[in-house]
């Protein structure tokens, strides 16, 4: 377990890095304003569980091999740009096909199905992805998490603690 003195100013900080606006925030919002609450929800949880799995990572040491290594790294971030697009795609997509349509559909139904409301599942499994391609979460976790610990405990429990710490914030806060 970390120092306890050490665990507010760490809450702290974990509260301003996940308020402060980034892609994982941005979708939470689009989904939430777009398809309601529960979606948005699904999605906020979704990137928390990703941001645990990423905790996971930098405790076995992923996360750092994976940042000295140019070619996993580009091949990650390319994924993620790539998946980031995808989303960006289908909600454009959707948007048109919604204001197009001249059949009675439901306000956030389209026909095409994989454009049709998305659920708390679908929404939470997208959030997931998101987070767990993008490698730059891996690298903050590298570099945010060891500020607030103490060298003299053991690390990796302390990363582990940490980093759950950090994805439960960022479940309550989106």
């Amino acid at each position: 377990m970390p120092p306890f003195d050490y665990l507010i100013p760490f809450l702290a900080a974990a509260i301003l890095c996940t308020l402060s606006p980034g892609p994982d925030l941005l979708a939470v919002i689009s989904y939430s304003l777009s398809q309601g609450w529960r979606t948005g929800m699904g999605f906020g949880v979704g990137c928390a569980l990703g941001a645990c799995t990423h905790t996971l990572f930098a405790v076995v040491g992923l996360s750092a091999l994976i940042s000295s290594n140019r070619f996993a790294f580009l091949i990650l971030q390319s994924a993620g740009a790539i998946y980031l697009a995808y989303l960006g795609i289908l909600s454009l997509r959707s948007s048109t096909s919604i204001t197009t349509s001249t059949d009675t559909l439901h306000p956030n139904q389209s026909k095409n199905p994989i454009l049709t409301t998305t659920t708390f599942l679908t929404a939470l499994k997208r959030g997931y992805l998101a987070s767990l391609i993008n490698p730059k979460l891996g690298l903050f976790f590298l570099a945010f998490l060891p500020q607030f610990i103490d060298q003299s405990r053991p690390v990796a429990s302390q990363f582990a603690i940490l980093g759950l710490i950090f994805s439960s914030l960022a479940a309550i806060l989106f």
